[in-house]
Protein backbone atom coordinates (compact mmCIF):
# COMPACT_ATOMS: atom_id res chain seq x y z
CA UNK A 1 0.00 0.00 0.00
CA UNK A 2 3.15 2.08 0.87
CA UNK A 3 4.84 1.39 -2.94
CA UNK A 4 1.16 2.54 -3.83
CA UNK A 5 0.98 5.30 -2.15
CA UNK A 6 4.40 7.00 -2.42
CA UNK A 7 7.77 7.17 -4.76
CA UNK A 8 9.95 4.44 -3.92
CA UNK A 9 12.49 6.66 -2.29
CA UNK A 10 10.54 8.11 0.38
CA UNK A 11 9.17 4.50 1.42
CA UNK A 12 12.97 3.53 1.88
CA UNK A 13 13.53 6.64 3.73
CA UNK A 14 10.55 6.98 6.10
CA UNK A 15 9.56 3.32 6.17
CA UNK A 16 12.58 1.26 5.44
CA UNK A 17 11.09 -0.73 2.97
CA UNK A 18 12.31 -1.66 -0.89
CA UNK A 19 10.26 -1.29 -3.63
CA UNK A 20 11.96 -4.44 -5.70
CA UNK A 21 11.29 -6.58 -2.40
CA UNK A 22 8.05 -8.51 -2.48
CA UNK A 23 7.53 -10.43 0.40
CA UNK A 24 6.82 -14.27 0.18
CA UNK A 25 3.58 -13.93 2.17
CA UNK A 26 2.56 -11.21 -0.09
CA UNK A 27 -0.04 -13.33 -1.22
CA UNK A 28 -1.17 -15.89 1.51
CA UNK A 29 -4.36 -15.78 2.26
CA UNK A 30 -3.70 -16.11 6.28
CA UNK A 31 -0.26 -14.61 6.93
CA UNK A 32 -1.43 -12.95 9.66
CA UNK A 33 0.85 -13.81 12.82
CA UNK A 34 -1.76 -12.11 15.41
CA UNK A 35 -4.71 -15.06 13.70
CA UNK A 36 -2.31 -17.73 14.05
CA UNK A 37 -1.42 -17.87 17.63
CA UNK A 38 -4.22 -19.35 19.50
CA UNK A 39 -5.21 -18.54 23.25
CA UNK A 40 -4.04 -20.30 25.67
CA UNK A 41 -7.25 -21.01 27.67
CA UNK A 42 -5.81 -23.85 30.73
CA UNK A 43 -3.63 -21.15 31.93
CA UNK A 44 -5.91 -18.31 31.00
CA UNK A 45 -8.89 -20.45 33.22
CA UNK A 46 -6.35 -20.77 36.39
CA UNK A 47 -3.92 -17.50 36.73
CA UNK A 48 -6.73 -14.90 35.11
CA UNK A 49 -9.70 -16.34 36.87
CA UNK A 50 -8.57 -17.85 40.15
CA UNK A 51 -5.29 -15.65 41.00
CA UNK A 52 -5.88 -12.33 39.22
CA UNK A 53 -9.86 -11.96 39.23
CA UNK A 54 -11.03 -14.12 42.76
CA UNK A 55 -7.98 -14.13 45.11
CA UNK A 56 -7.26 -10.23 44.63
CA UNK A 57 -11.38 -9.68 44.20
CA UNK A 58 -11.62 -11.29 47.78
CA UNK A 59 -8.83 -9.55 49.20
CA UNK A 60 -10.19 -6.19 47.70
CA UNK A 61 -13.76 -6.89 48.75
CA UNK A 62 -12.36 -7.67 52.38
CA UNK A 63 -10.40 -3.85 52.74
CA UNK A 64 -13.64 -2.25 51.75
CA UNK A 65 -16.10 -3.88 53.53
CA UNK A 66 -14.24 -3.47 57.28
CA UNK A 67 -12.23 -1.30 58.42
CA UNK A 68 -8.47 -1.95 57.86
CA UNK A 69 -7.74 -3.49 61.03
CA UNK A 70 -10.29 -5.66 60.87
CA UNK A 71 -9.83 -6.59 56.77
CA UNK A 72 -6.31 -7.16 57.61
CA UNK A 73 -7.01 -9.22 60.34
CA UNK A 74 -9.35 -11.46 58.54
CA UNK A 75 -6.77 -11.73 55.50
CA UNK A 76 -4.35 -12.93 58.14
CA UNK A 77 -6.97 -15.63 59.29
CA UNK A 78 -7.42 -16.92 55.88
CA UNK A 79 -3.52 -17.12 55.52
CA UNK A 80 -3.30 -18.90 58.71
CA UNK A 81 -6.04 -21.39 57.71
CA UNK A 82 -4.11 -21.86 54.26
CA UNK A 83 -1.13 -22.95 56.22
CA UNK A 84 -2.70 -25.12 58.66
CA UNK A 85 -3.85 -27.06 55.88
CA UNK A 86 -2.39 -30.76 57.45
CA UNK A 87 -0.18 -33.05 55.01
CA UNK A 88 -2.13 -35.00 52.82
CA UNK A 89 -1.31 -37.07 49.31
CA UNK A 90 -1.47 -34.97 46.46
CA UNK A 91 -1.91 -31.39 48.58
CA UNK A 92 0.79 -29.21 48.35
CA UNK A 93 1.41 -27.10 51.50
CA UNK A 94 1.62 -23.73 51.87
CA UNK A 95 3.44 -22.59 54.96
CA UNK A 96 3.44 -18.78 54.53
CA UNK A 97 -0.27 -18.83 53.33
CA UNK A 98 -1.14 -17.62 49.71
CA UNK A 99 0.83 -14.57 49.91
CA UNK A 100 3.72 -15.05 48.12
CA UNK A 101 6.16 -12.92 45.60
CA UNK A 102 5.88 -15.35 41.82
CA UNK A 103 2.77 -17.68 41.27
CA UNK A 104 3.37 -20.54 38.70
CA UNK A 105 0.69 -21.97 37.31
CA UNK A 106 1.34 -24.82 39.74
CA UNK A 107 0.59 -22.62 42.65
CA UNK A 108 -2.38 -21.70 41.65
CA UNK A 109 -3.69 -25.10 41.21
CA UNK A 110 -2.26 -26.18 44.44
CA UNK A 111 -3.66 -23.05 45.71
CA UNK A 112 -7.22 -23.95 44.04
CA UNK A 113 -7.26 -27.15 45.79
CA UNK A 114 -6.61 -26.01 49.25
CA UNK A 115 -8.96 -23.56 49.00
CA UNK A 116 -11.91 -25.77 47.92
CA UNK A 117 -11.15 -27.37 51.21
CA UNK A 118 -11.63 -24.48 53.26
Amino acid sequence: MLLDLFDPGIVWDEYGLRSDVVLFTHGFPRADIHESITPDLLHQLIKGTFKDHLVTWVQDYILQAHPKSLALAIIQDIDQQISAVPPYPRLRRFPDGRDFNQWTGDDSKALMKVCSDL
